[in-house]
């Protein structure tokens, strides 16, 4: 069980408004007038009595005055660990519901059938008359009206952690529901039995309908379900035609981390423990070390194997509460030593207005100093062919400089363990830990900007091509041309970091992707994590699973996706954003529904040859070309610049997709290939002279 917990914490190591895409299906047609009703109904028993899936879940009926959730009888046989740490992590710290996870009305009586062809596909539960569909209904919201992709699924028989006759409506990865909104999810009398009948409502939504509370409801959640009936009849759904309704609000994933940010920069400023000393000296750059110590939030001792890990928020009057308190702050627990490494190249002269930096996430990126010394392999998994011809040679090249710094689980001076960093930090025995390690990881990155922006440095020891004009290297950050770099669980903090801190303008990601659901069921590398998910629960999974969803819910303010519209989208803080995303075709460990999630929210266009179409591994996913539009994005040729107009200002936002090397995955194109070293050299370089950045075709040219 042991090596069961550790492979599973590999789930997800690899270590804005928009139209949907045209239906080709036209919308269920609705039942003859004239058909007998059915006996079959979406049950809405929201008694004390009842079982937890006799009522819709989510649901506002659900949430007490403070927006806490009673997820009490969840069904959880045997007591699995995980089930309950993500139950109790759900009861103490959310506030409203998941804008990721799915919804779920059972269909009764028991033994309940439903016509699979009255169902919509994806595309068709966007559309006008579909018969079941997820709706935001809050009057004056951003996207009052608008209906979510969503995959719809029934399963008519039980399951470990559901109950028969579970429909569950899965929000499409990668289009999260806004935060602090309310929704719908409909069920209408479109939907037939599976004698061929159309549902009909069922007493508790007749009693609403006709202004009488049911059994077991708040006065607050029956006035909600009550304005949900008058807004949908508003949107052009008759309320006769509902048959079932789970009426919700969300909460708002992001706020945990906000807060941790504006605390730690709050603080004074970490300043060098330790003078800056030259490590290597390259052709075409020289490494420095310092040292900083930087401010801890997570409680308990690292590595938090099995408790521990957590964020925390206290009152004044010293009562730990949640996050979402507004009378809280979070508690510093420590602070703890980590290095720091700054290349600089030595091929050119510093810019007068200092160097254009990028910032390389360690975590994730392969070795102790992934910056440096993650080169081309010739086999894989061993050393580089040429020593430090990791990016930080890119970066040379392209006018850069180049800092990376230990993570919470990084580097000898943070991981006294000694064990694999991957491993700690995504801690699937400790949910809390898992999500607050990756928070963690991201507060601590927003403060680069701000220590970068206090060095100045006169570096005599490394000596400058006489072609450059000769003399030593210096180092000062041009502050206005920050980069943030990050590769596989490094794609996965930095997003988080990309939201809470303006001050980096540009992005570049290899290995990315997003949503748990998708990494558990469907990562292949480094090790297959569906099977092993599958024996620590004792059940199968599916994306519909209740279990699934739950740590979907539990684990979503550590998700990419409810970032985005904070990088791309509608809440894009400080000017244009622009982002370069690399697939490797084909990527094991981030298969295309788990990079298609962080496309999808990115809002990325798909520039160059769309290569997961039509590849023989890859048929039962959709491609990146099926699922562009609902991030606003269509395929474009390259070479790509300012493809997204952000504001006033043209930003340069895509995916491309680059073929294995034959030697590693696929997760591995940006280090093993020349083509996209080439491409983000030139976005890089682009971006530094003040330009649009530009995305070269692949072995084109850069401007």
């Amino acid at each position: 069980m042991k090596g069961a917990l550790l492979a599973l914490s590999v789930l997800v190591v690899g270590c804005s408004d928009a139209s949907p895409p045209p239906s080709d299906a036209a919308p269920p047609e609705s039942p003859p007038p004239d058909a007998a009703p059915s006996a079959t109904r979406v049950m809405m028993r929201f008694g004390s009595a009842s079982s937890f899936w006799d009522a819709p879940m989510p649901s506002d009926h659900r949430l007490d005055g403070e927006g806490r959730v009673n997820l009490q009888g969840f069904p959880n046989p045997g007591n699995i660990k995980i089930v309950g740490q993500s139950l109790g992590l759900l009861h103490q710290k959310a506030r409203g519901f998941s804008t990721t996870a799915a919804v779920f009305l059972r269909i009764g009586p028991d033994g309940a059938t439903l016509d699979a062809a009255s169902l919509p596909d994806l595309a068709a539960s966007t559309q006008a008359g579909a018969s079941v569909y997820l709706i935001a209904i809050e009057q004056g919201a951003d996207d009052v009206g608008r209906r979510y992709p969503i995959d719809v699924s029934f399963s008519a028989g039980p399951s470990k952690f559901g109950a028969s006759g579970l429909l569950s409506l899965l929000p499409l990865q990668g289009v999260p529901l806004l935060p602090r909104r309310r929704y719908a999810a409909v069920v209408t009398t479109r939907v037939r039995d599976g004698d061929g009948k159309a549902l009909a409502a069922g007493p508790e939504l007749r009693d609403i309908r006709d202004g009488v509370r049911p059994e077991g409801m708040s006065a607050a959640a029956f006035a909600r379900y009550r304005a949900a009936l008058d807004r949908l009849e508003a949107l052009g759904e008759l309320r006769e035609d509902i048959a079932g309704l789970a009426v919700f609000t969300t909460g708002d994933p992001t706020r945990g981390l906000a807060e941790v940010v504006k605390a730690m920069r709050a603080r004074p400023l970490p300043a060098p423990t330790m003078a800056f000393t030259r490590r290597d000296v390259f052709d075409d750059y020289c490494v420095y070390e310092a040292r900083y110590e930087l401010p801890v939030y997570q409680t308990g001792t690292p590595p938090y194997l099995a408790e521990g890990g957590g964020f925390e928020f206290v009152r004044g009057d010293g009562t730990v509460t949640s996050e979402h308190d507004e009378t809280a702050a979070p508690r510093l627990v420590r602070v703890a030593a980590a290095r720091l490494f700054l290349t600089v190249p030595r091929k050119r002269a510093m810019p007068l207005s200092g160097w254009p930096t990028a910032v390389f996430i360690r975590t994730g990126g392969g070795g102790d100093r992934p910056l440096i010394d993650r080169g081309r392999r010739a086999q894989a998994g061993g050393s580089a062919v040429e020593p430090g011809s990791g990016p930080a040679l890119e970066l040379a090249r392209a006018g850069f400089a180049g800092v990376s710094i230990d993570g919470p689980h990084g580097g000898p001076l943070r991981n006294k363990s000694g064990a694999d960093e991957q491993f700690l930090v995504f801690n699937i025995s400790n949910p809390t830990a898992l999500r607050d390690n990756l928070r963690q990881s991201a507060a601590e990155l927003t403060l680069l900007p701000e220590m970068l922006r206090a060095l100045s440095l006169d570096l005599g020891d490394c000596a400058v091509d006489a072609a450059a004009g000769g003399g030593t290297a210096r180092y000062r950050a041009d502050v206005d041309k920050l980069v943030l770099m990050g590769h596989s669980m490094g794609a996965t903090i930095a997003p988080l970091v990309m939201a809470e801190q303006p001050d980096f303008k540009a992005l570049v990601v290899s290995g990315a992707g997003g949503s748990w659901i998708e990494n558990v069921m469907f990562k292949l590398e480094p090790l297959e994590v569906r099977p092993i998910a599958e024996a620590l629960v004792r059940s199968k999974l599916s994306r519909h699973d209740p279990f699934l969803n739950l740590l979907q819910w539990a684990g979503e303010p550590a998700d990419t996706p409810i970032y985005a519209r904070r990088i791309t989208g509608s809440d894009v803080v400080g000017g244009p954003r622009h982002v370069l995303m690399f697939q490797g075709i084909v990527d094991r460990y981030i298969l295309p529904p788990i990079a298609n999630a962080l496309t999808i929210s990115l809002g990325l266009d798909l520039a160059g040859t769309a290569l997961d179409v039509g590849h023989p591994e890859l048929g039962a996913f959709r491609s990146a070309n099926d699922v562009l539009a609902y991030g606003g994005a269509k395929a474009i040729t390259l070479p790509a610049s300012g493809n997204r107009q952000a504001g006033d200002f043209a930003a340069t936002t895509v995916v491309t997709q680059h073929a294995e090397d034959g030697v590693e995955d696929g997760h591995e194109v940006m280090f093993q290939r020349d083509e996209p070293k080439a491409q983000y050299r030139c976005f890089l370089s682009t971006f530094a002279a003040g330009d649009v950045p530009v995305v070269p075709a692949p072995n084109g040219t850069c401007p």
